[in-house]
């Protein structure tokens, strides 16, 4: 009658008993899927409301973007279309952004990627530092894929400032 399989111990040791364990987890799992629902149903309501004004929202853009630009025909035209593709910024883009670009980025290099990962702020939004970090490593190890340019001046900043930013940035 144990169906978690656990020793009485370990109820005894978190101060319940085996059917206040099991209670608990019931409990918690009826709250879980309580949850999951809410979130359908908001889903479905935003749809609906979005729809219903014909709008979208930024990831909606970003979705139908990708959707459209990784067809061969949309690729193709601006892949002819931009000589050049210049990224700022480049530590706040998200996996998402990325592919964007690489739809029309040529295979001969184009695209001019900018950033500091350690100034990357915008996490909450789904950017990924490690893009960058990556995309660095890996034109470090194969230069065929791409140089690596590191600004070896700054002019905003004094070498106390970037020594103390090195310091915590190196903790």
């Amino acid at each position: 009658d144990n169906p978690l399989d656990l020793p009485e111990e370990y109820g005894n040791l978190m101060g319940f008993d085996l059917e206040t364990i099991l209670a608990n987890q019931k409990a918690g799992t009826e709250a879980s899927e309580c949850f999951v629902e809410l979130l359908k149903r908001t889903d479905k309501f935003y749809a609906e409301l979005k729809n219903g004004m014909h709008g979208m929202d930024y990831s909606d853009l970003e979705h139908t973007a990708y959707e459209i630009l990784k067809t061969d025909e949309a690729s193709e035209f601006y892949r002819a279309k931009f000589t050049e593709i210049f990224v700022d910024e480049y530590q706040d883009n998200t996996r998402l952004q990325d592919k964007i670009i690489e739809t029309f980025e040529r295979k001969e290099g184009n695209v001019f990627r900018v950033g500091d990962i350690k100034q990357s702020i915008y996490k909450f939004r789904f950017a990924d530092p490690k893009i960058f970090g990556s995309r660095m490593d890996a034109y470090s190890s194969d230069p065929s894929k791409g140089k690596v340019h590191y600004l070896k001046e700054n002019h905003r900043s004094t070498c106390e400032i970037l020594a103390f930013a090195n310091y915590v940035f190196g903790q």
